[in-house]
Parts: C-alpha cells; structure tokens; sequence
C-alpha cells in the first residue's frame, strides 16, 4: 500500500471510529449524523483525487470548491425499483464534489468541475468517467493549456467550410465528456431559426473533433445528430 493509500485508510478508520462513537453503525448514511455539511474526509478524498489529474499547483490555483452544489446524494428510489434501466452508481448513497474552475491570465478558460465519491470516501469510477470537467494535465500537459481561443476556432471552422448561415456563430468553450474527455470550442451556425450545424474543436490541439447537425423541437429542448 502507498503512502497516500495509507493516509486514506487511517482517516477513514478514524471516520469509523467517530461513527461508531455516535452510537450509529458505520453503514448508516453519512449524512444523517453530518447533516448538509460534506464530512471532512470526503472534502480530502476529493481534493487529493483531483490533485492527482490535475496537478497540486494547478489545482490550488484555479479551482475552488463549490461548497453550496457540492451535495449528498441518497439512492434513487425510482432506479431502486427499476435497477436494470439505471447506471449503478445512482442505486448508492454518493457525494457529488462540486468545483468552480477559472483561470483570470485566460478569460475563456472557466467553467464546473464534478465527480462523486461513495459514502466512505472511495472515488467513483467507471468507463467512461464518472466526472465532468476533469482534465488529465498530470499525464498530458497541453490538456490544461489553451492555446486556442475563440477567434482560433472561428478560423477553423470557416477553413472547414462551415456554412455562414442566417446570423453569428455562437461560439463556446466548454468540457466535452465520453470518448474525449478534454475541453473543447463549440460552433455551431444557424440555418434557421431552430435548426443549423455545429463542429466540435479540441481547444487544446485546434484538432476537430466532430460535426453535428442540431435542432429545437416544440418543447424547446435542442438535440444533436451525428453523421455516421
């Protein structure tokens, strides 16, 4: 066992003690005897897994953790009683770990960091992640670098040949989940009022990522297809 595993599993035996010295099992939901604060060792759990994909210095410097979304988060009783049509993780008691991310020297670069812990403090994870906004800097660098901002991803995309449309682009920097996990520009054109294409840039490497169409259906919500 490392160091780090070592410190893990002395805190959370000393979490067990205080538990059991309430007189409540350590099976008991956590939150039950903590209330609506976030249990000391859950807040080092999260911070140390974060350090470790993000780097200590980087991460002290440009997030800061949301304590008012941060949040336990009980069982689903709809997946309780339909368990094969949910994800795993929302038939267990959890803690969602909230983090704002800015960096003011890039003033794109901001945005939400989150990923959920068990009960003990033990991070969830799964394939793909179960996080969002959680680069790996650590092992690649340029990941937490930015060198294209907006007006680089306009460029690319007019040299895609992305259609001018009826009005502006609507340009986003935004964290871009499932097979990528990296942060990325959105732009996306208006063909219509409620329908238009949009291409995908990794923000890191300028590298496209994926083309899309998109549409507003009669209860507004607006969906993405991807071509084969």
């Amino acid at each position: 066992m490392g160091r780090s595993g070592y410190v893990l599993a002395v805190l959370t035996l000393a979490a067990t003690a205080f538990l059991a010295s309430c007189g409540t099992s350590p099976s008991a939901p956590v939150a039950d005897i903590w209330g609506d604060q976030i249990p000391w060792y859950i807040r080092y759990s999260a911070d140390r897994y974060a350090q470790e994909h993000l780097g200590a210095e980087f991460f002290r410097a440009y997030y800061t953790w949301d304590e008012e979304r941060s949040r336990y988060d009980p069982p689903d009783e709809w997946c309780l009683e339909h368990p094969e049509n949910c994800h795993w993780a929302l038939l267990e008691p959890r803690y969602t770990m909230v983090y704002d991310f800015e960096i003011p020297e890039i003033p794109f670069a901001r945005g939400s960091m989150w990923f959920s812990l068990h009960k003990w403090g033990a991070v969830m994870e799964d394939d793909p992640p179960m996080s969002y906004g959680l680069p790996d800097c650590v092992r690649n660098p340029i990941e937490c670098q930015f060198p294209i901002d907006d007006a680089d991803a306009r460029q690319i995309a007019e040299d895609d040949g992305l259609d001018p449309g009826i009005q502006d682009w609507r340009v986003g920097f935004t964290w871009y989940g499932g097979d990528f996990q990296t942060y990325t520009w959105g732009v996306k054109n208006y063909l219509a009022p409620d329908h238009g294409e949009g291409i995908t840039i990794d923000a890191n490497t300028g590298e496209i990522l994926g083309r899309y169409h998109w549409f507003i259906t009669v209860d507004g919500l607006m969906h993405r297809l991807h071509p084969n």
